[in-house]
């Protein structure tokens, strides 16, 4: 008996059988390299400037967080961080000090985050970028490469710190003592001057 024709049907199924082998190594493969399964989502932003500038990044792909940190750590030029320092997903953070931005939320697992900047936009700068209380899913911890303002690479796997984490006194907190201070300091004064100016009994 002559063999009927060839079908796309008869040809998938050999083609099946012939690709049946190397599954297993293909599962193998995609199991060790978590990238594969979540691969993370980066686009920089074009950076706008006027006097200062804000530039950053589109994210995806990526765990959920609660905390987010970002660390300037050279920078060629001017431009240390500026209050609020960073936004996520449209919640600004706080400026820390002027190479700490600290952001607190919730986030989504995908969003944007934009670095504000003062003075004059740097020609090359890293930035390191670090989120804890992280849900499942891809950790969000990058070093990032910035060239004339844009983001030039990313990478992964770093060794940061030790960061300065020290805040700067708040401006109004100085402020606010000091105002505290000087009638304290009047008082004294005009009773001390008082008790000098009081005949001592003979």
């Amino acid at each position: 008996m002559e063999a009927g024709p060839t079908t796309e049907d008869d040809i998938s199924r050999t083609q099946m059988k012939s690709m049946t082998p190397w599954l297993p190594l293909v599962c193998a493969a995609l199991i060790g390299a978590p990238h594969c399964l979540a691969v993370p989502i980066i686009e920089s932003f074009d950076p706008v400037e006027t006097g200062s500038f804000d530039t950053g990044f589109g994210y995806g792909g990526f765990a959920s967080f609660t905390t987010l940190e970002a660390f300037l750590v050279s920078e060629s030029g001017q431009g240390p961080f500026e209050s609020p320092g960073l936004t996520v997903d449209g919640s600004d953070g706080s400026l820390i000090n002027p190479t700490y931005a600290k952001w607190t939320g919730s986030s989504s697992g995908s969003g944007s985050v934009i670095l504000h900047l003062d003075g004059a936009m740097p020609g090359a700068m890293t930035i390191d970028i670090i989120a804890s209380g992280l849900g499942s899913g891809f950790p969000l911890t990058l070093r990032t490469f910035w060239d004339n303002g844009g983001l030039s690479s990313y990478t992964f796997s770093f060794t940061g710190g030790p960061y300065d984490r020290t805040p700067v006194p708040d401006s109004g907190v100085t402020l606010c003592l000091l105002g505290l201070a000087l009638p304290g300091l009047a008082a004294y004064r005009r009773l001390t001057n008082r008790q000098s100016a009081t005949p001592t009994g003979e």
